[in-house]
């Protein structure tokens, strides 16, 4: 699910816009319908408004999805770390290959001390 945390975010992020820009296009059509001038400092003043609290619900949203993004990464982190930290195979299979080099010196050393 981790994967898919970005193109969500960006998916997230245009349909956030879109709204936006669909309530601006709301207010337009309802001015128009009244024959109001459609640039006005009130019309301009009630978009920043609304602007500002999509701004605060966006913000709040962000830092919701950093935590969890923050949060996946150090799960993914420990992960990686347990799997890396420690392994009983690799660590005997150094042991049995440490022996066995022993042995085959031990074994090459006296066989060249008996043909000597």
């Amino acid at each position: 699910m981790s994967h898919f945390l970005f193109p969500e975010s960006v998916l997230n992020k245009f349909s956030r816009e879109e709204l936006e820009l669909e309530i601006r296009l709301d207010i337009l059509k309802a001015r128009r319908q009244l024959n109001q001038p459609i640039e006005t400092k009130s019309s301009v003043l009630e978009f920043q408004g609304q602007r500002h609290s999509a701004t605060v619900a966006s913000k709040s949203e962000a830092l919701r999805r950093n935590k969890i993004l923050l949060k996946d990464l150090d799960v993914r982190a420990a992960k990686l770390r347990s799997r890396t930290c420690y392994c009983p195979t690799e660590l005997h299979l150094t042991s049995l290959r440490k022996k066995y080099h022993d042995e085959l010196a031990a074994h090459y050393y006296t066989s060249k001390v008996i043909q000597l």
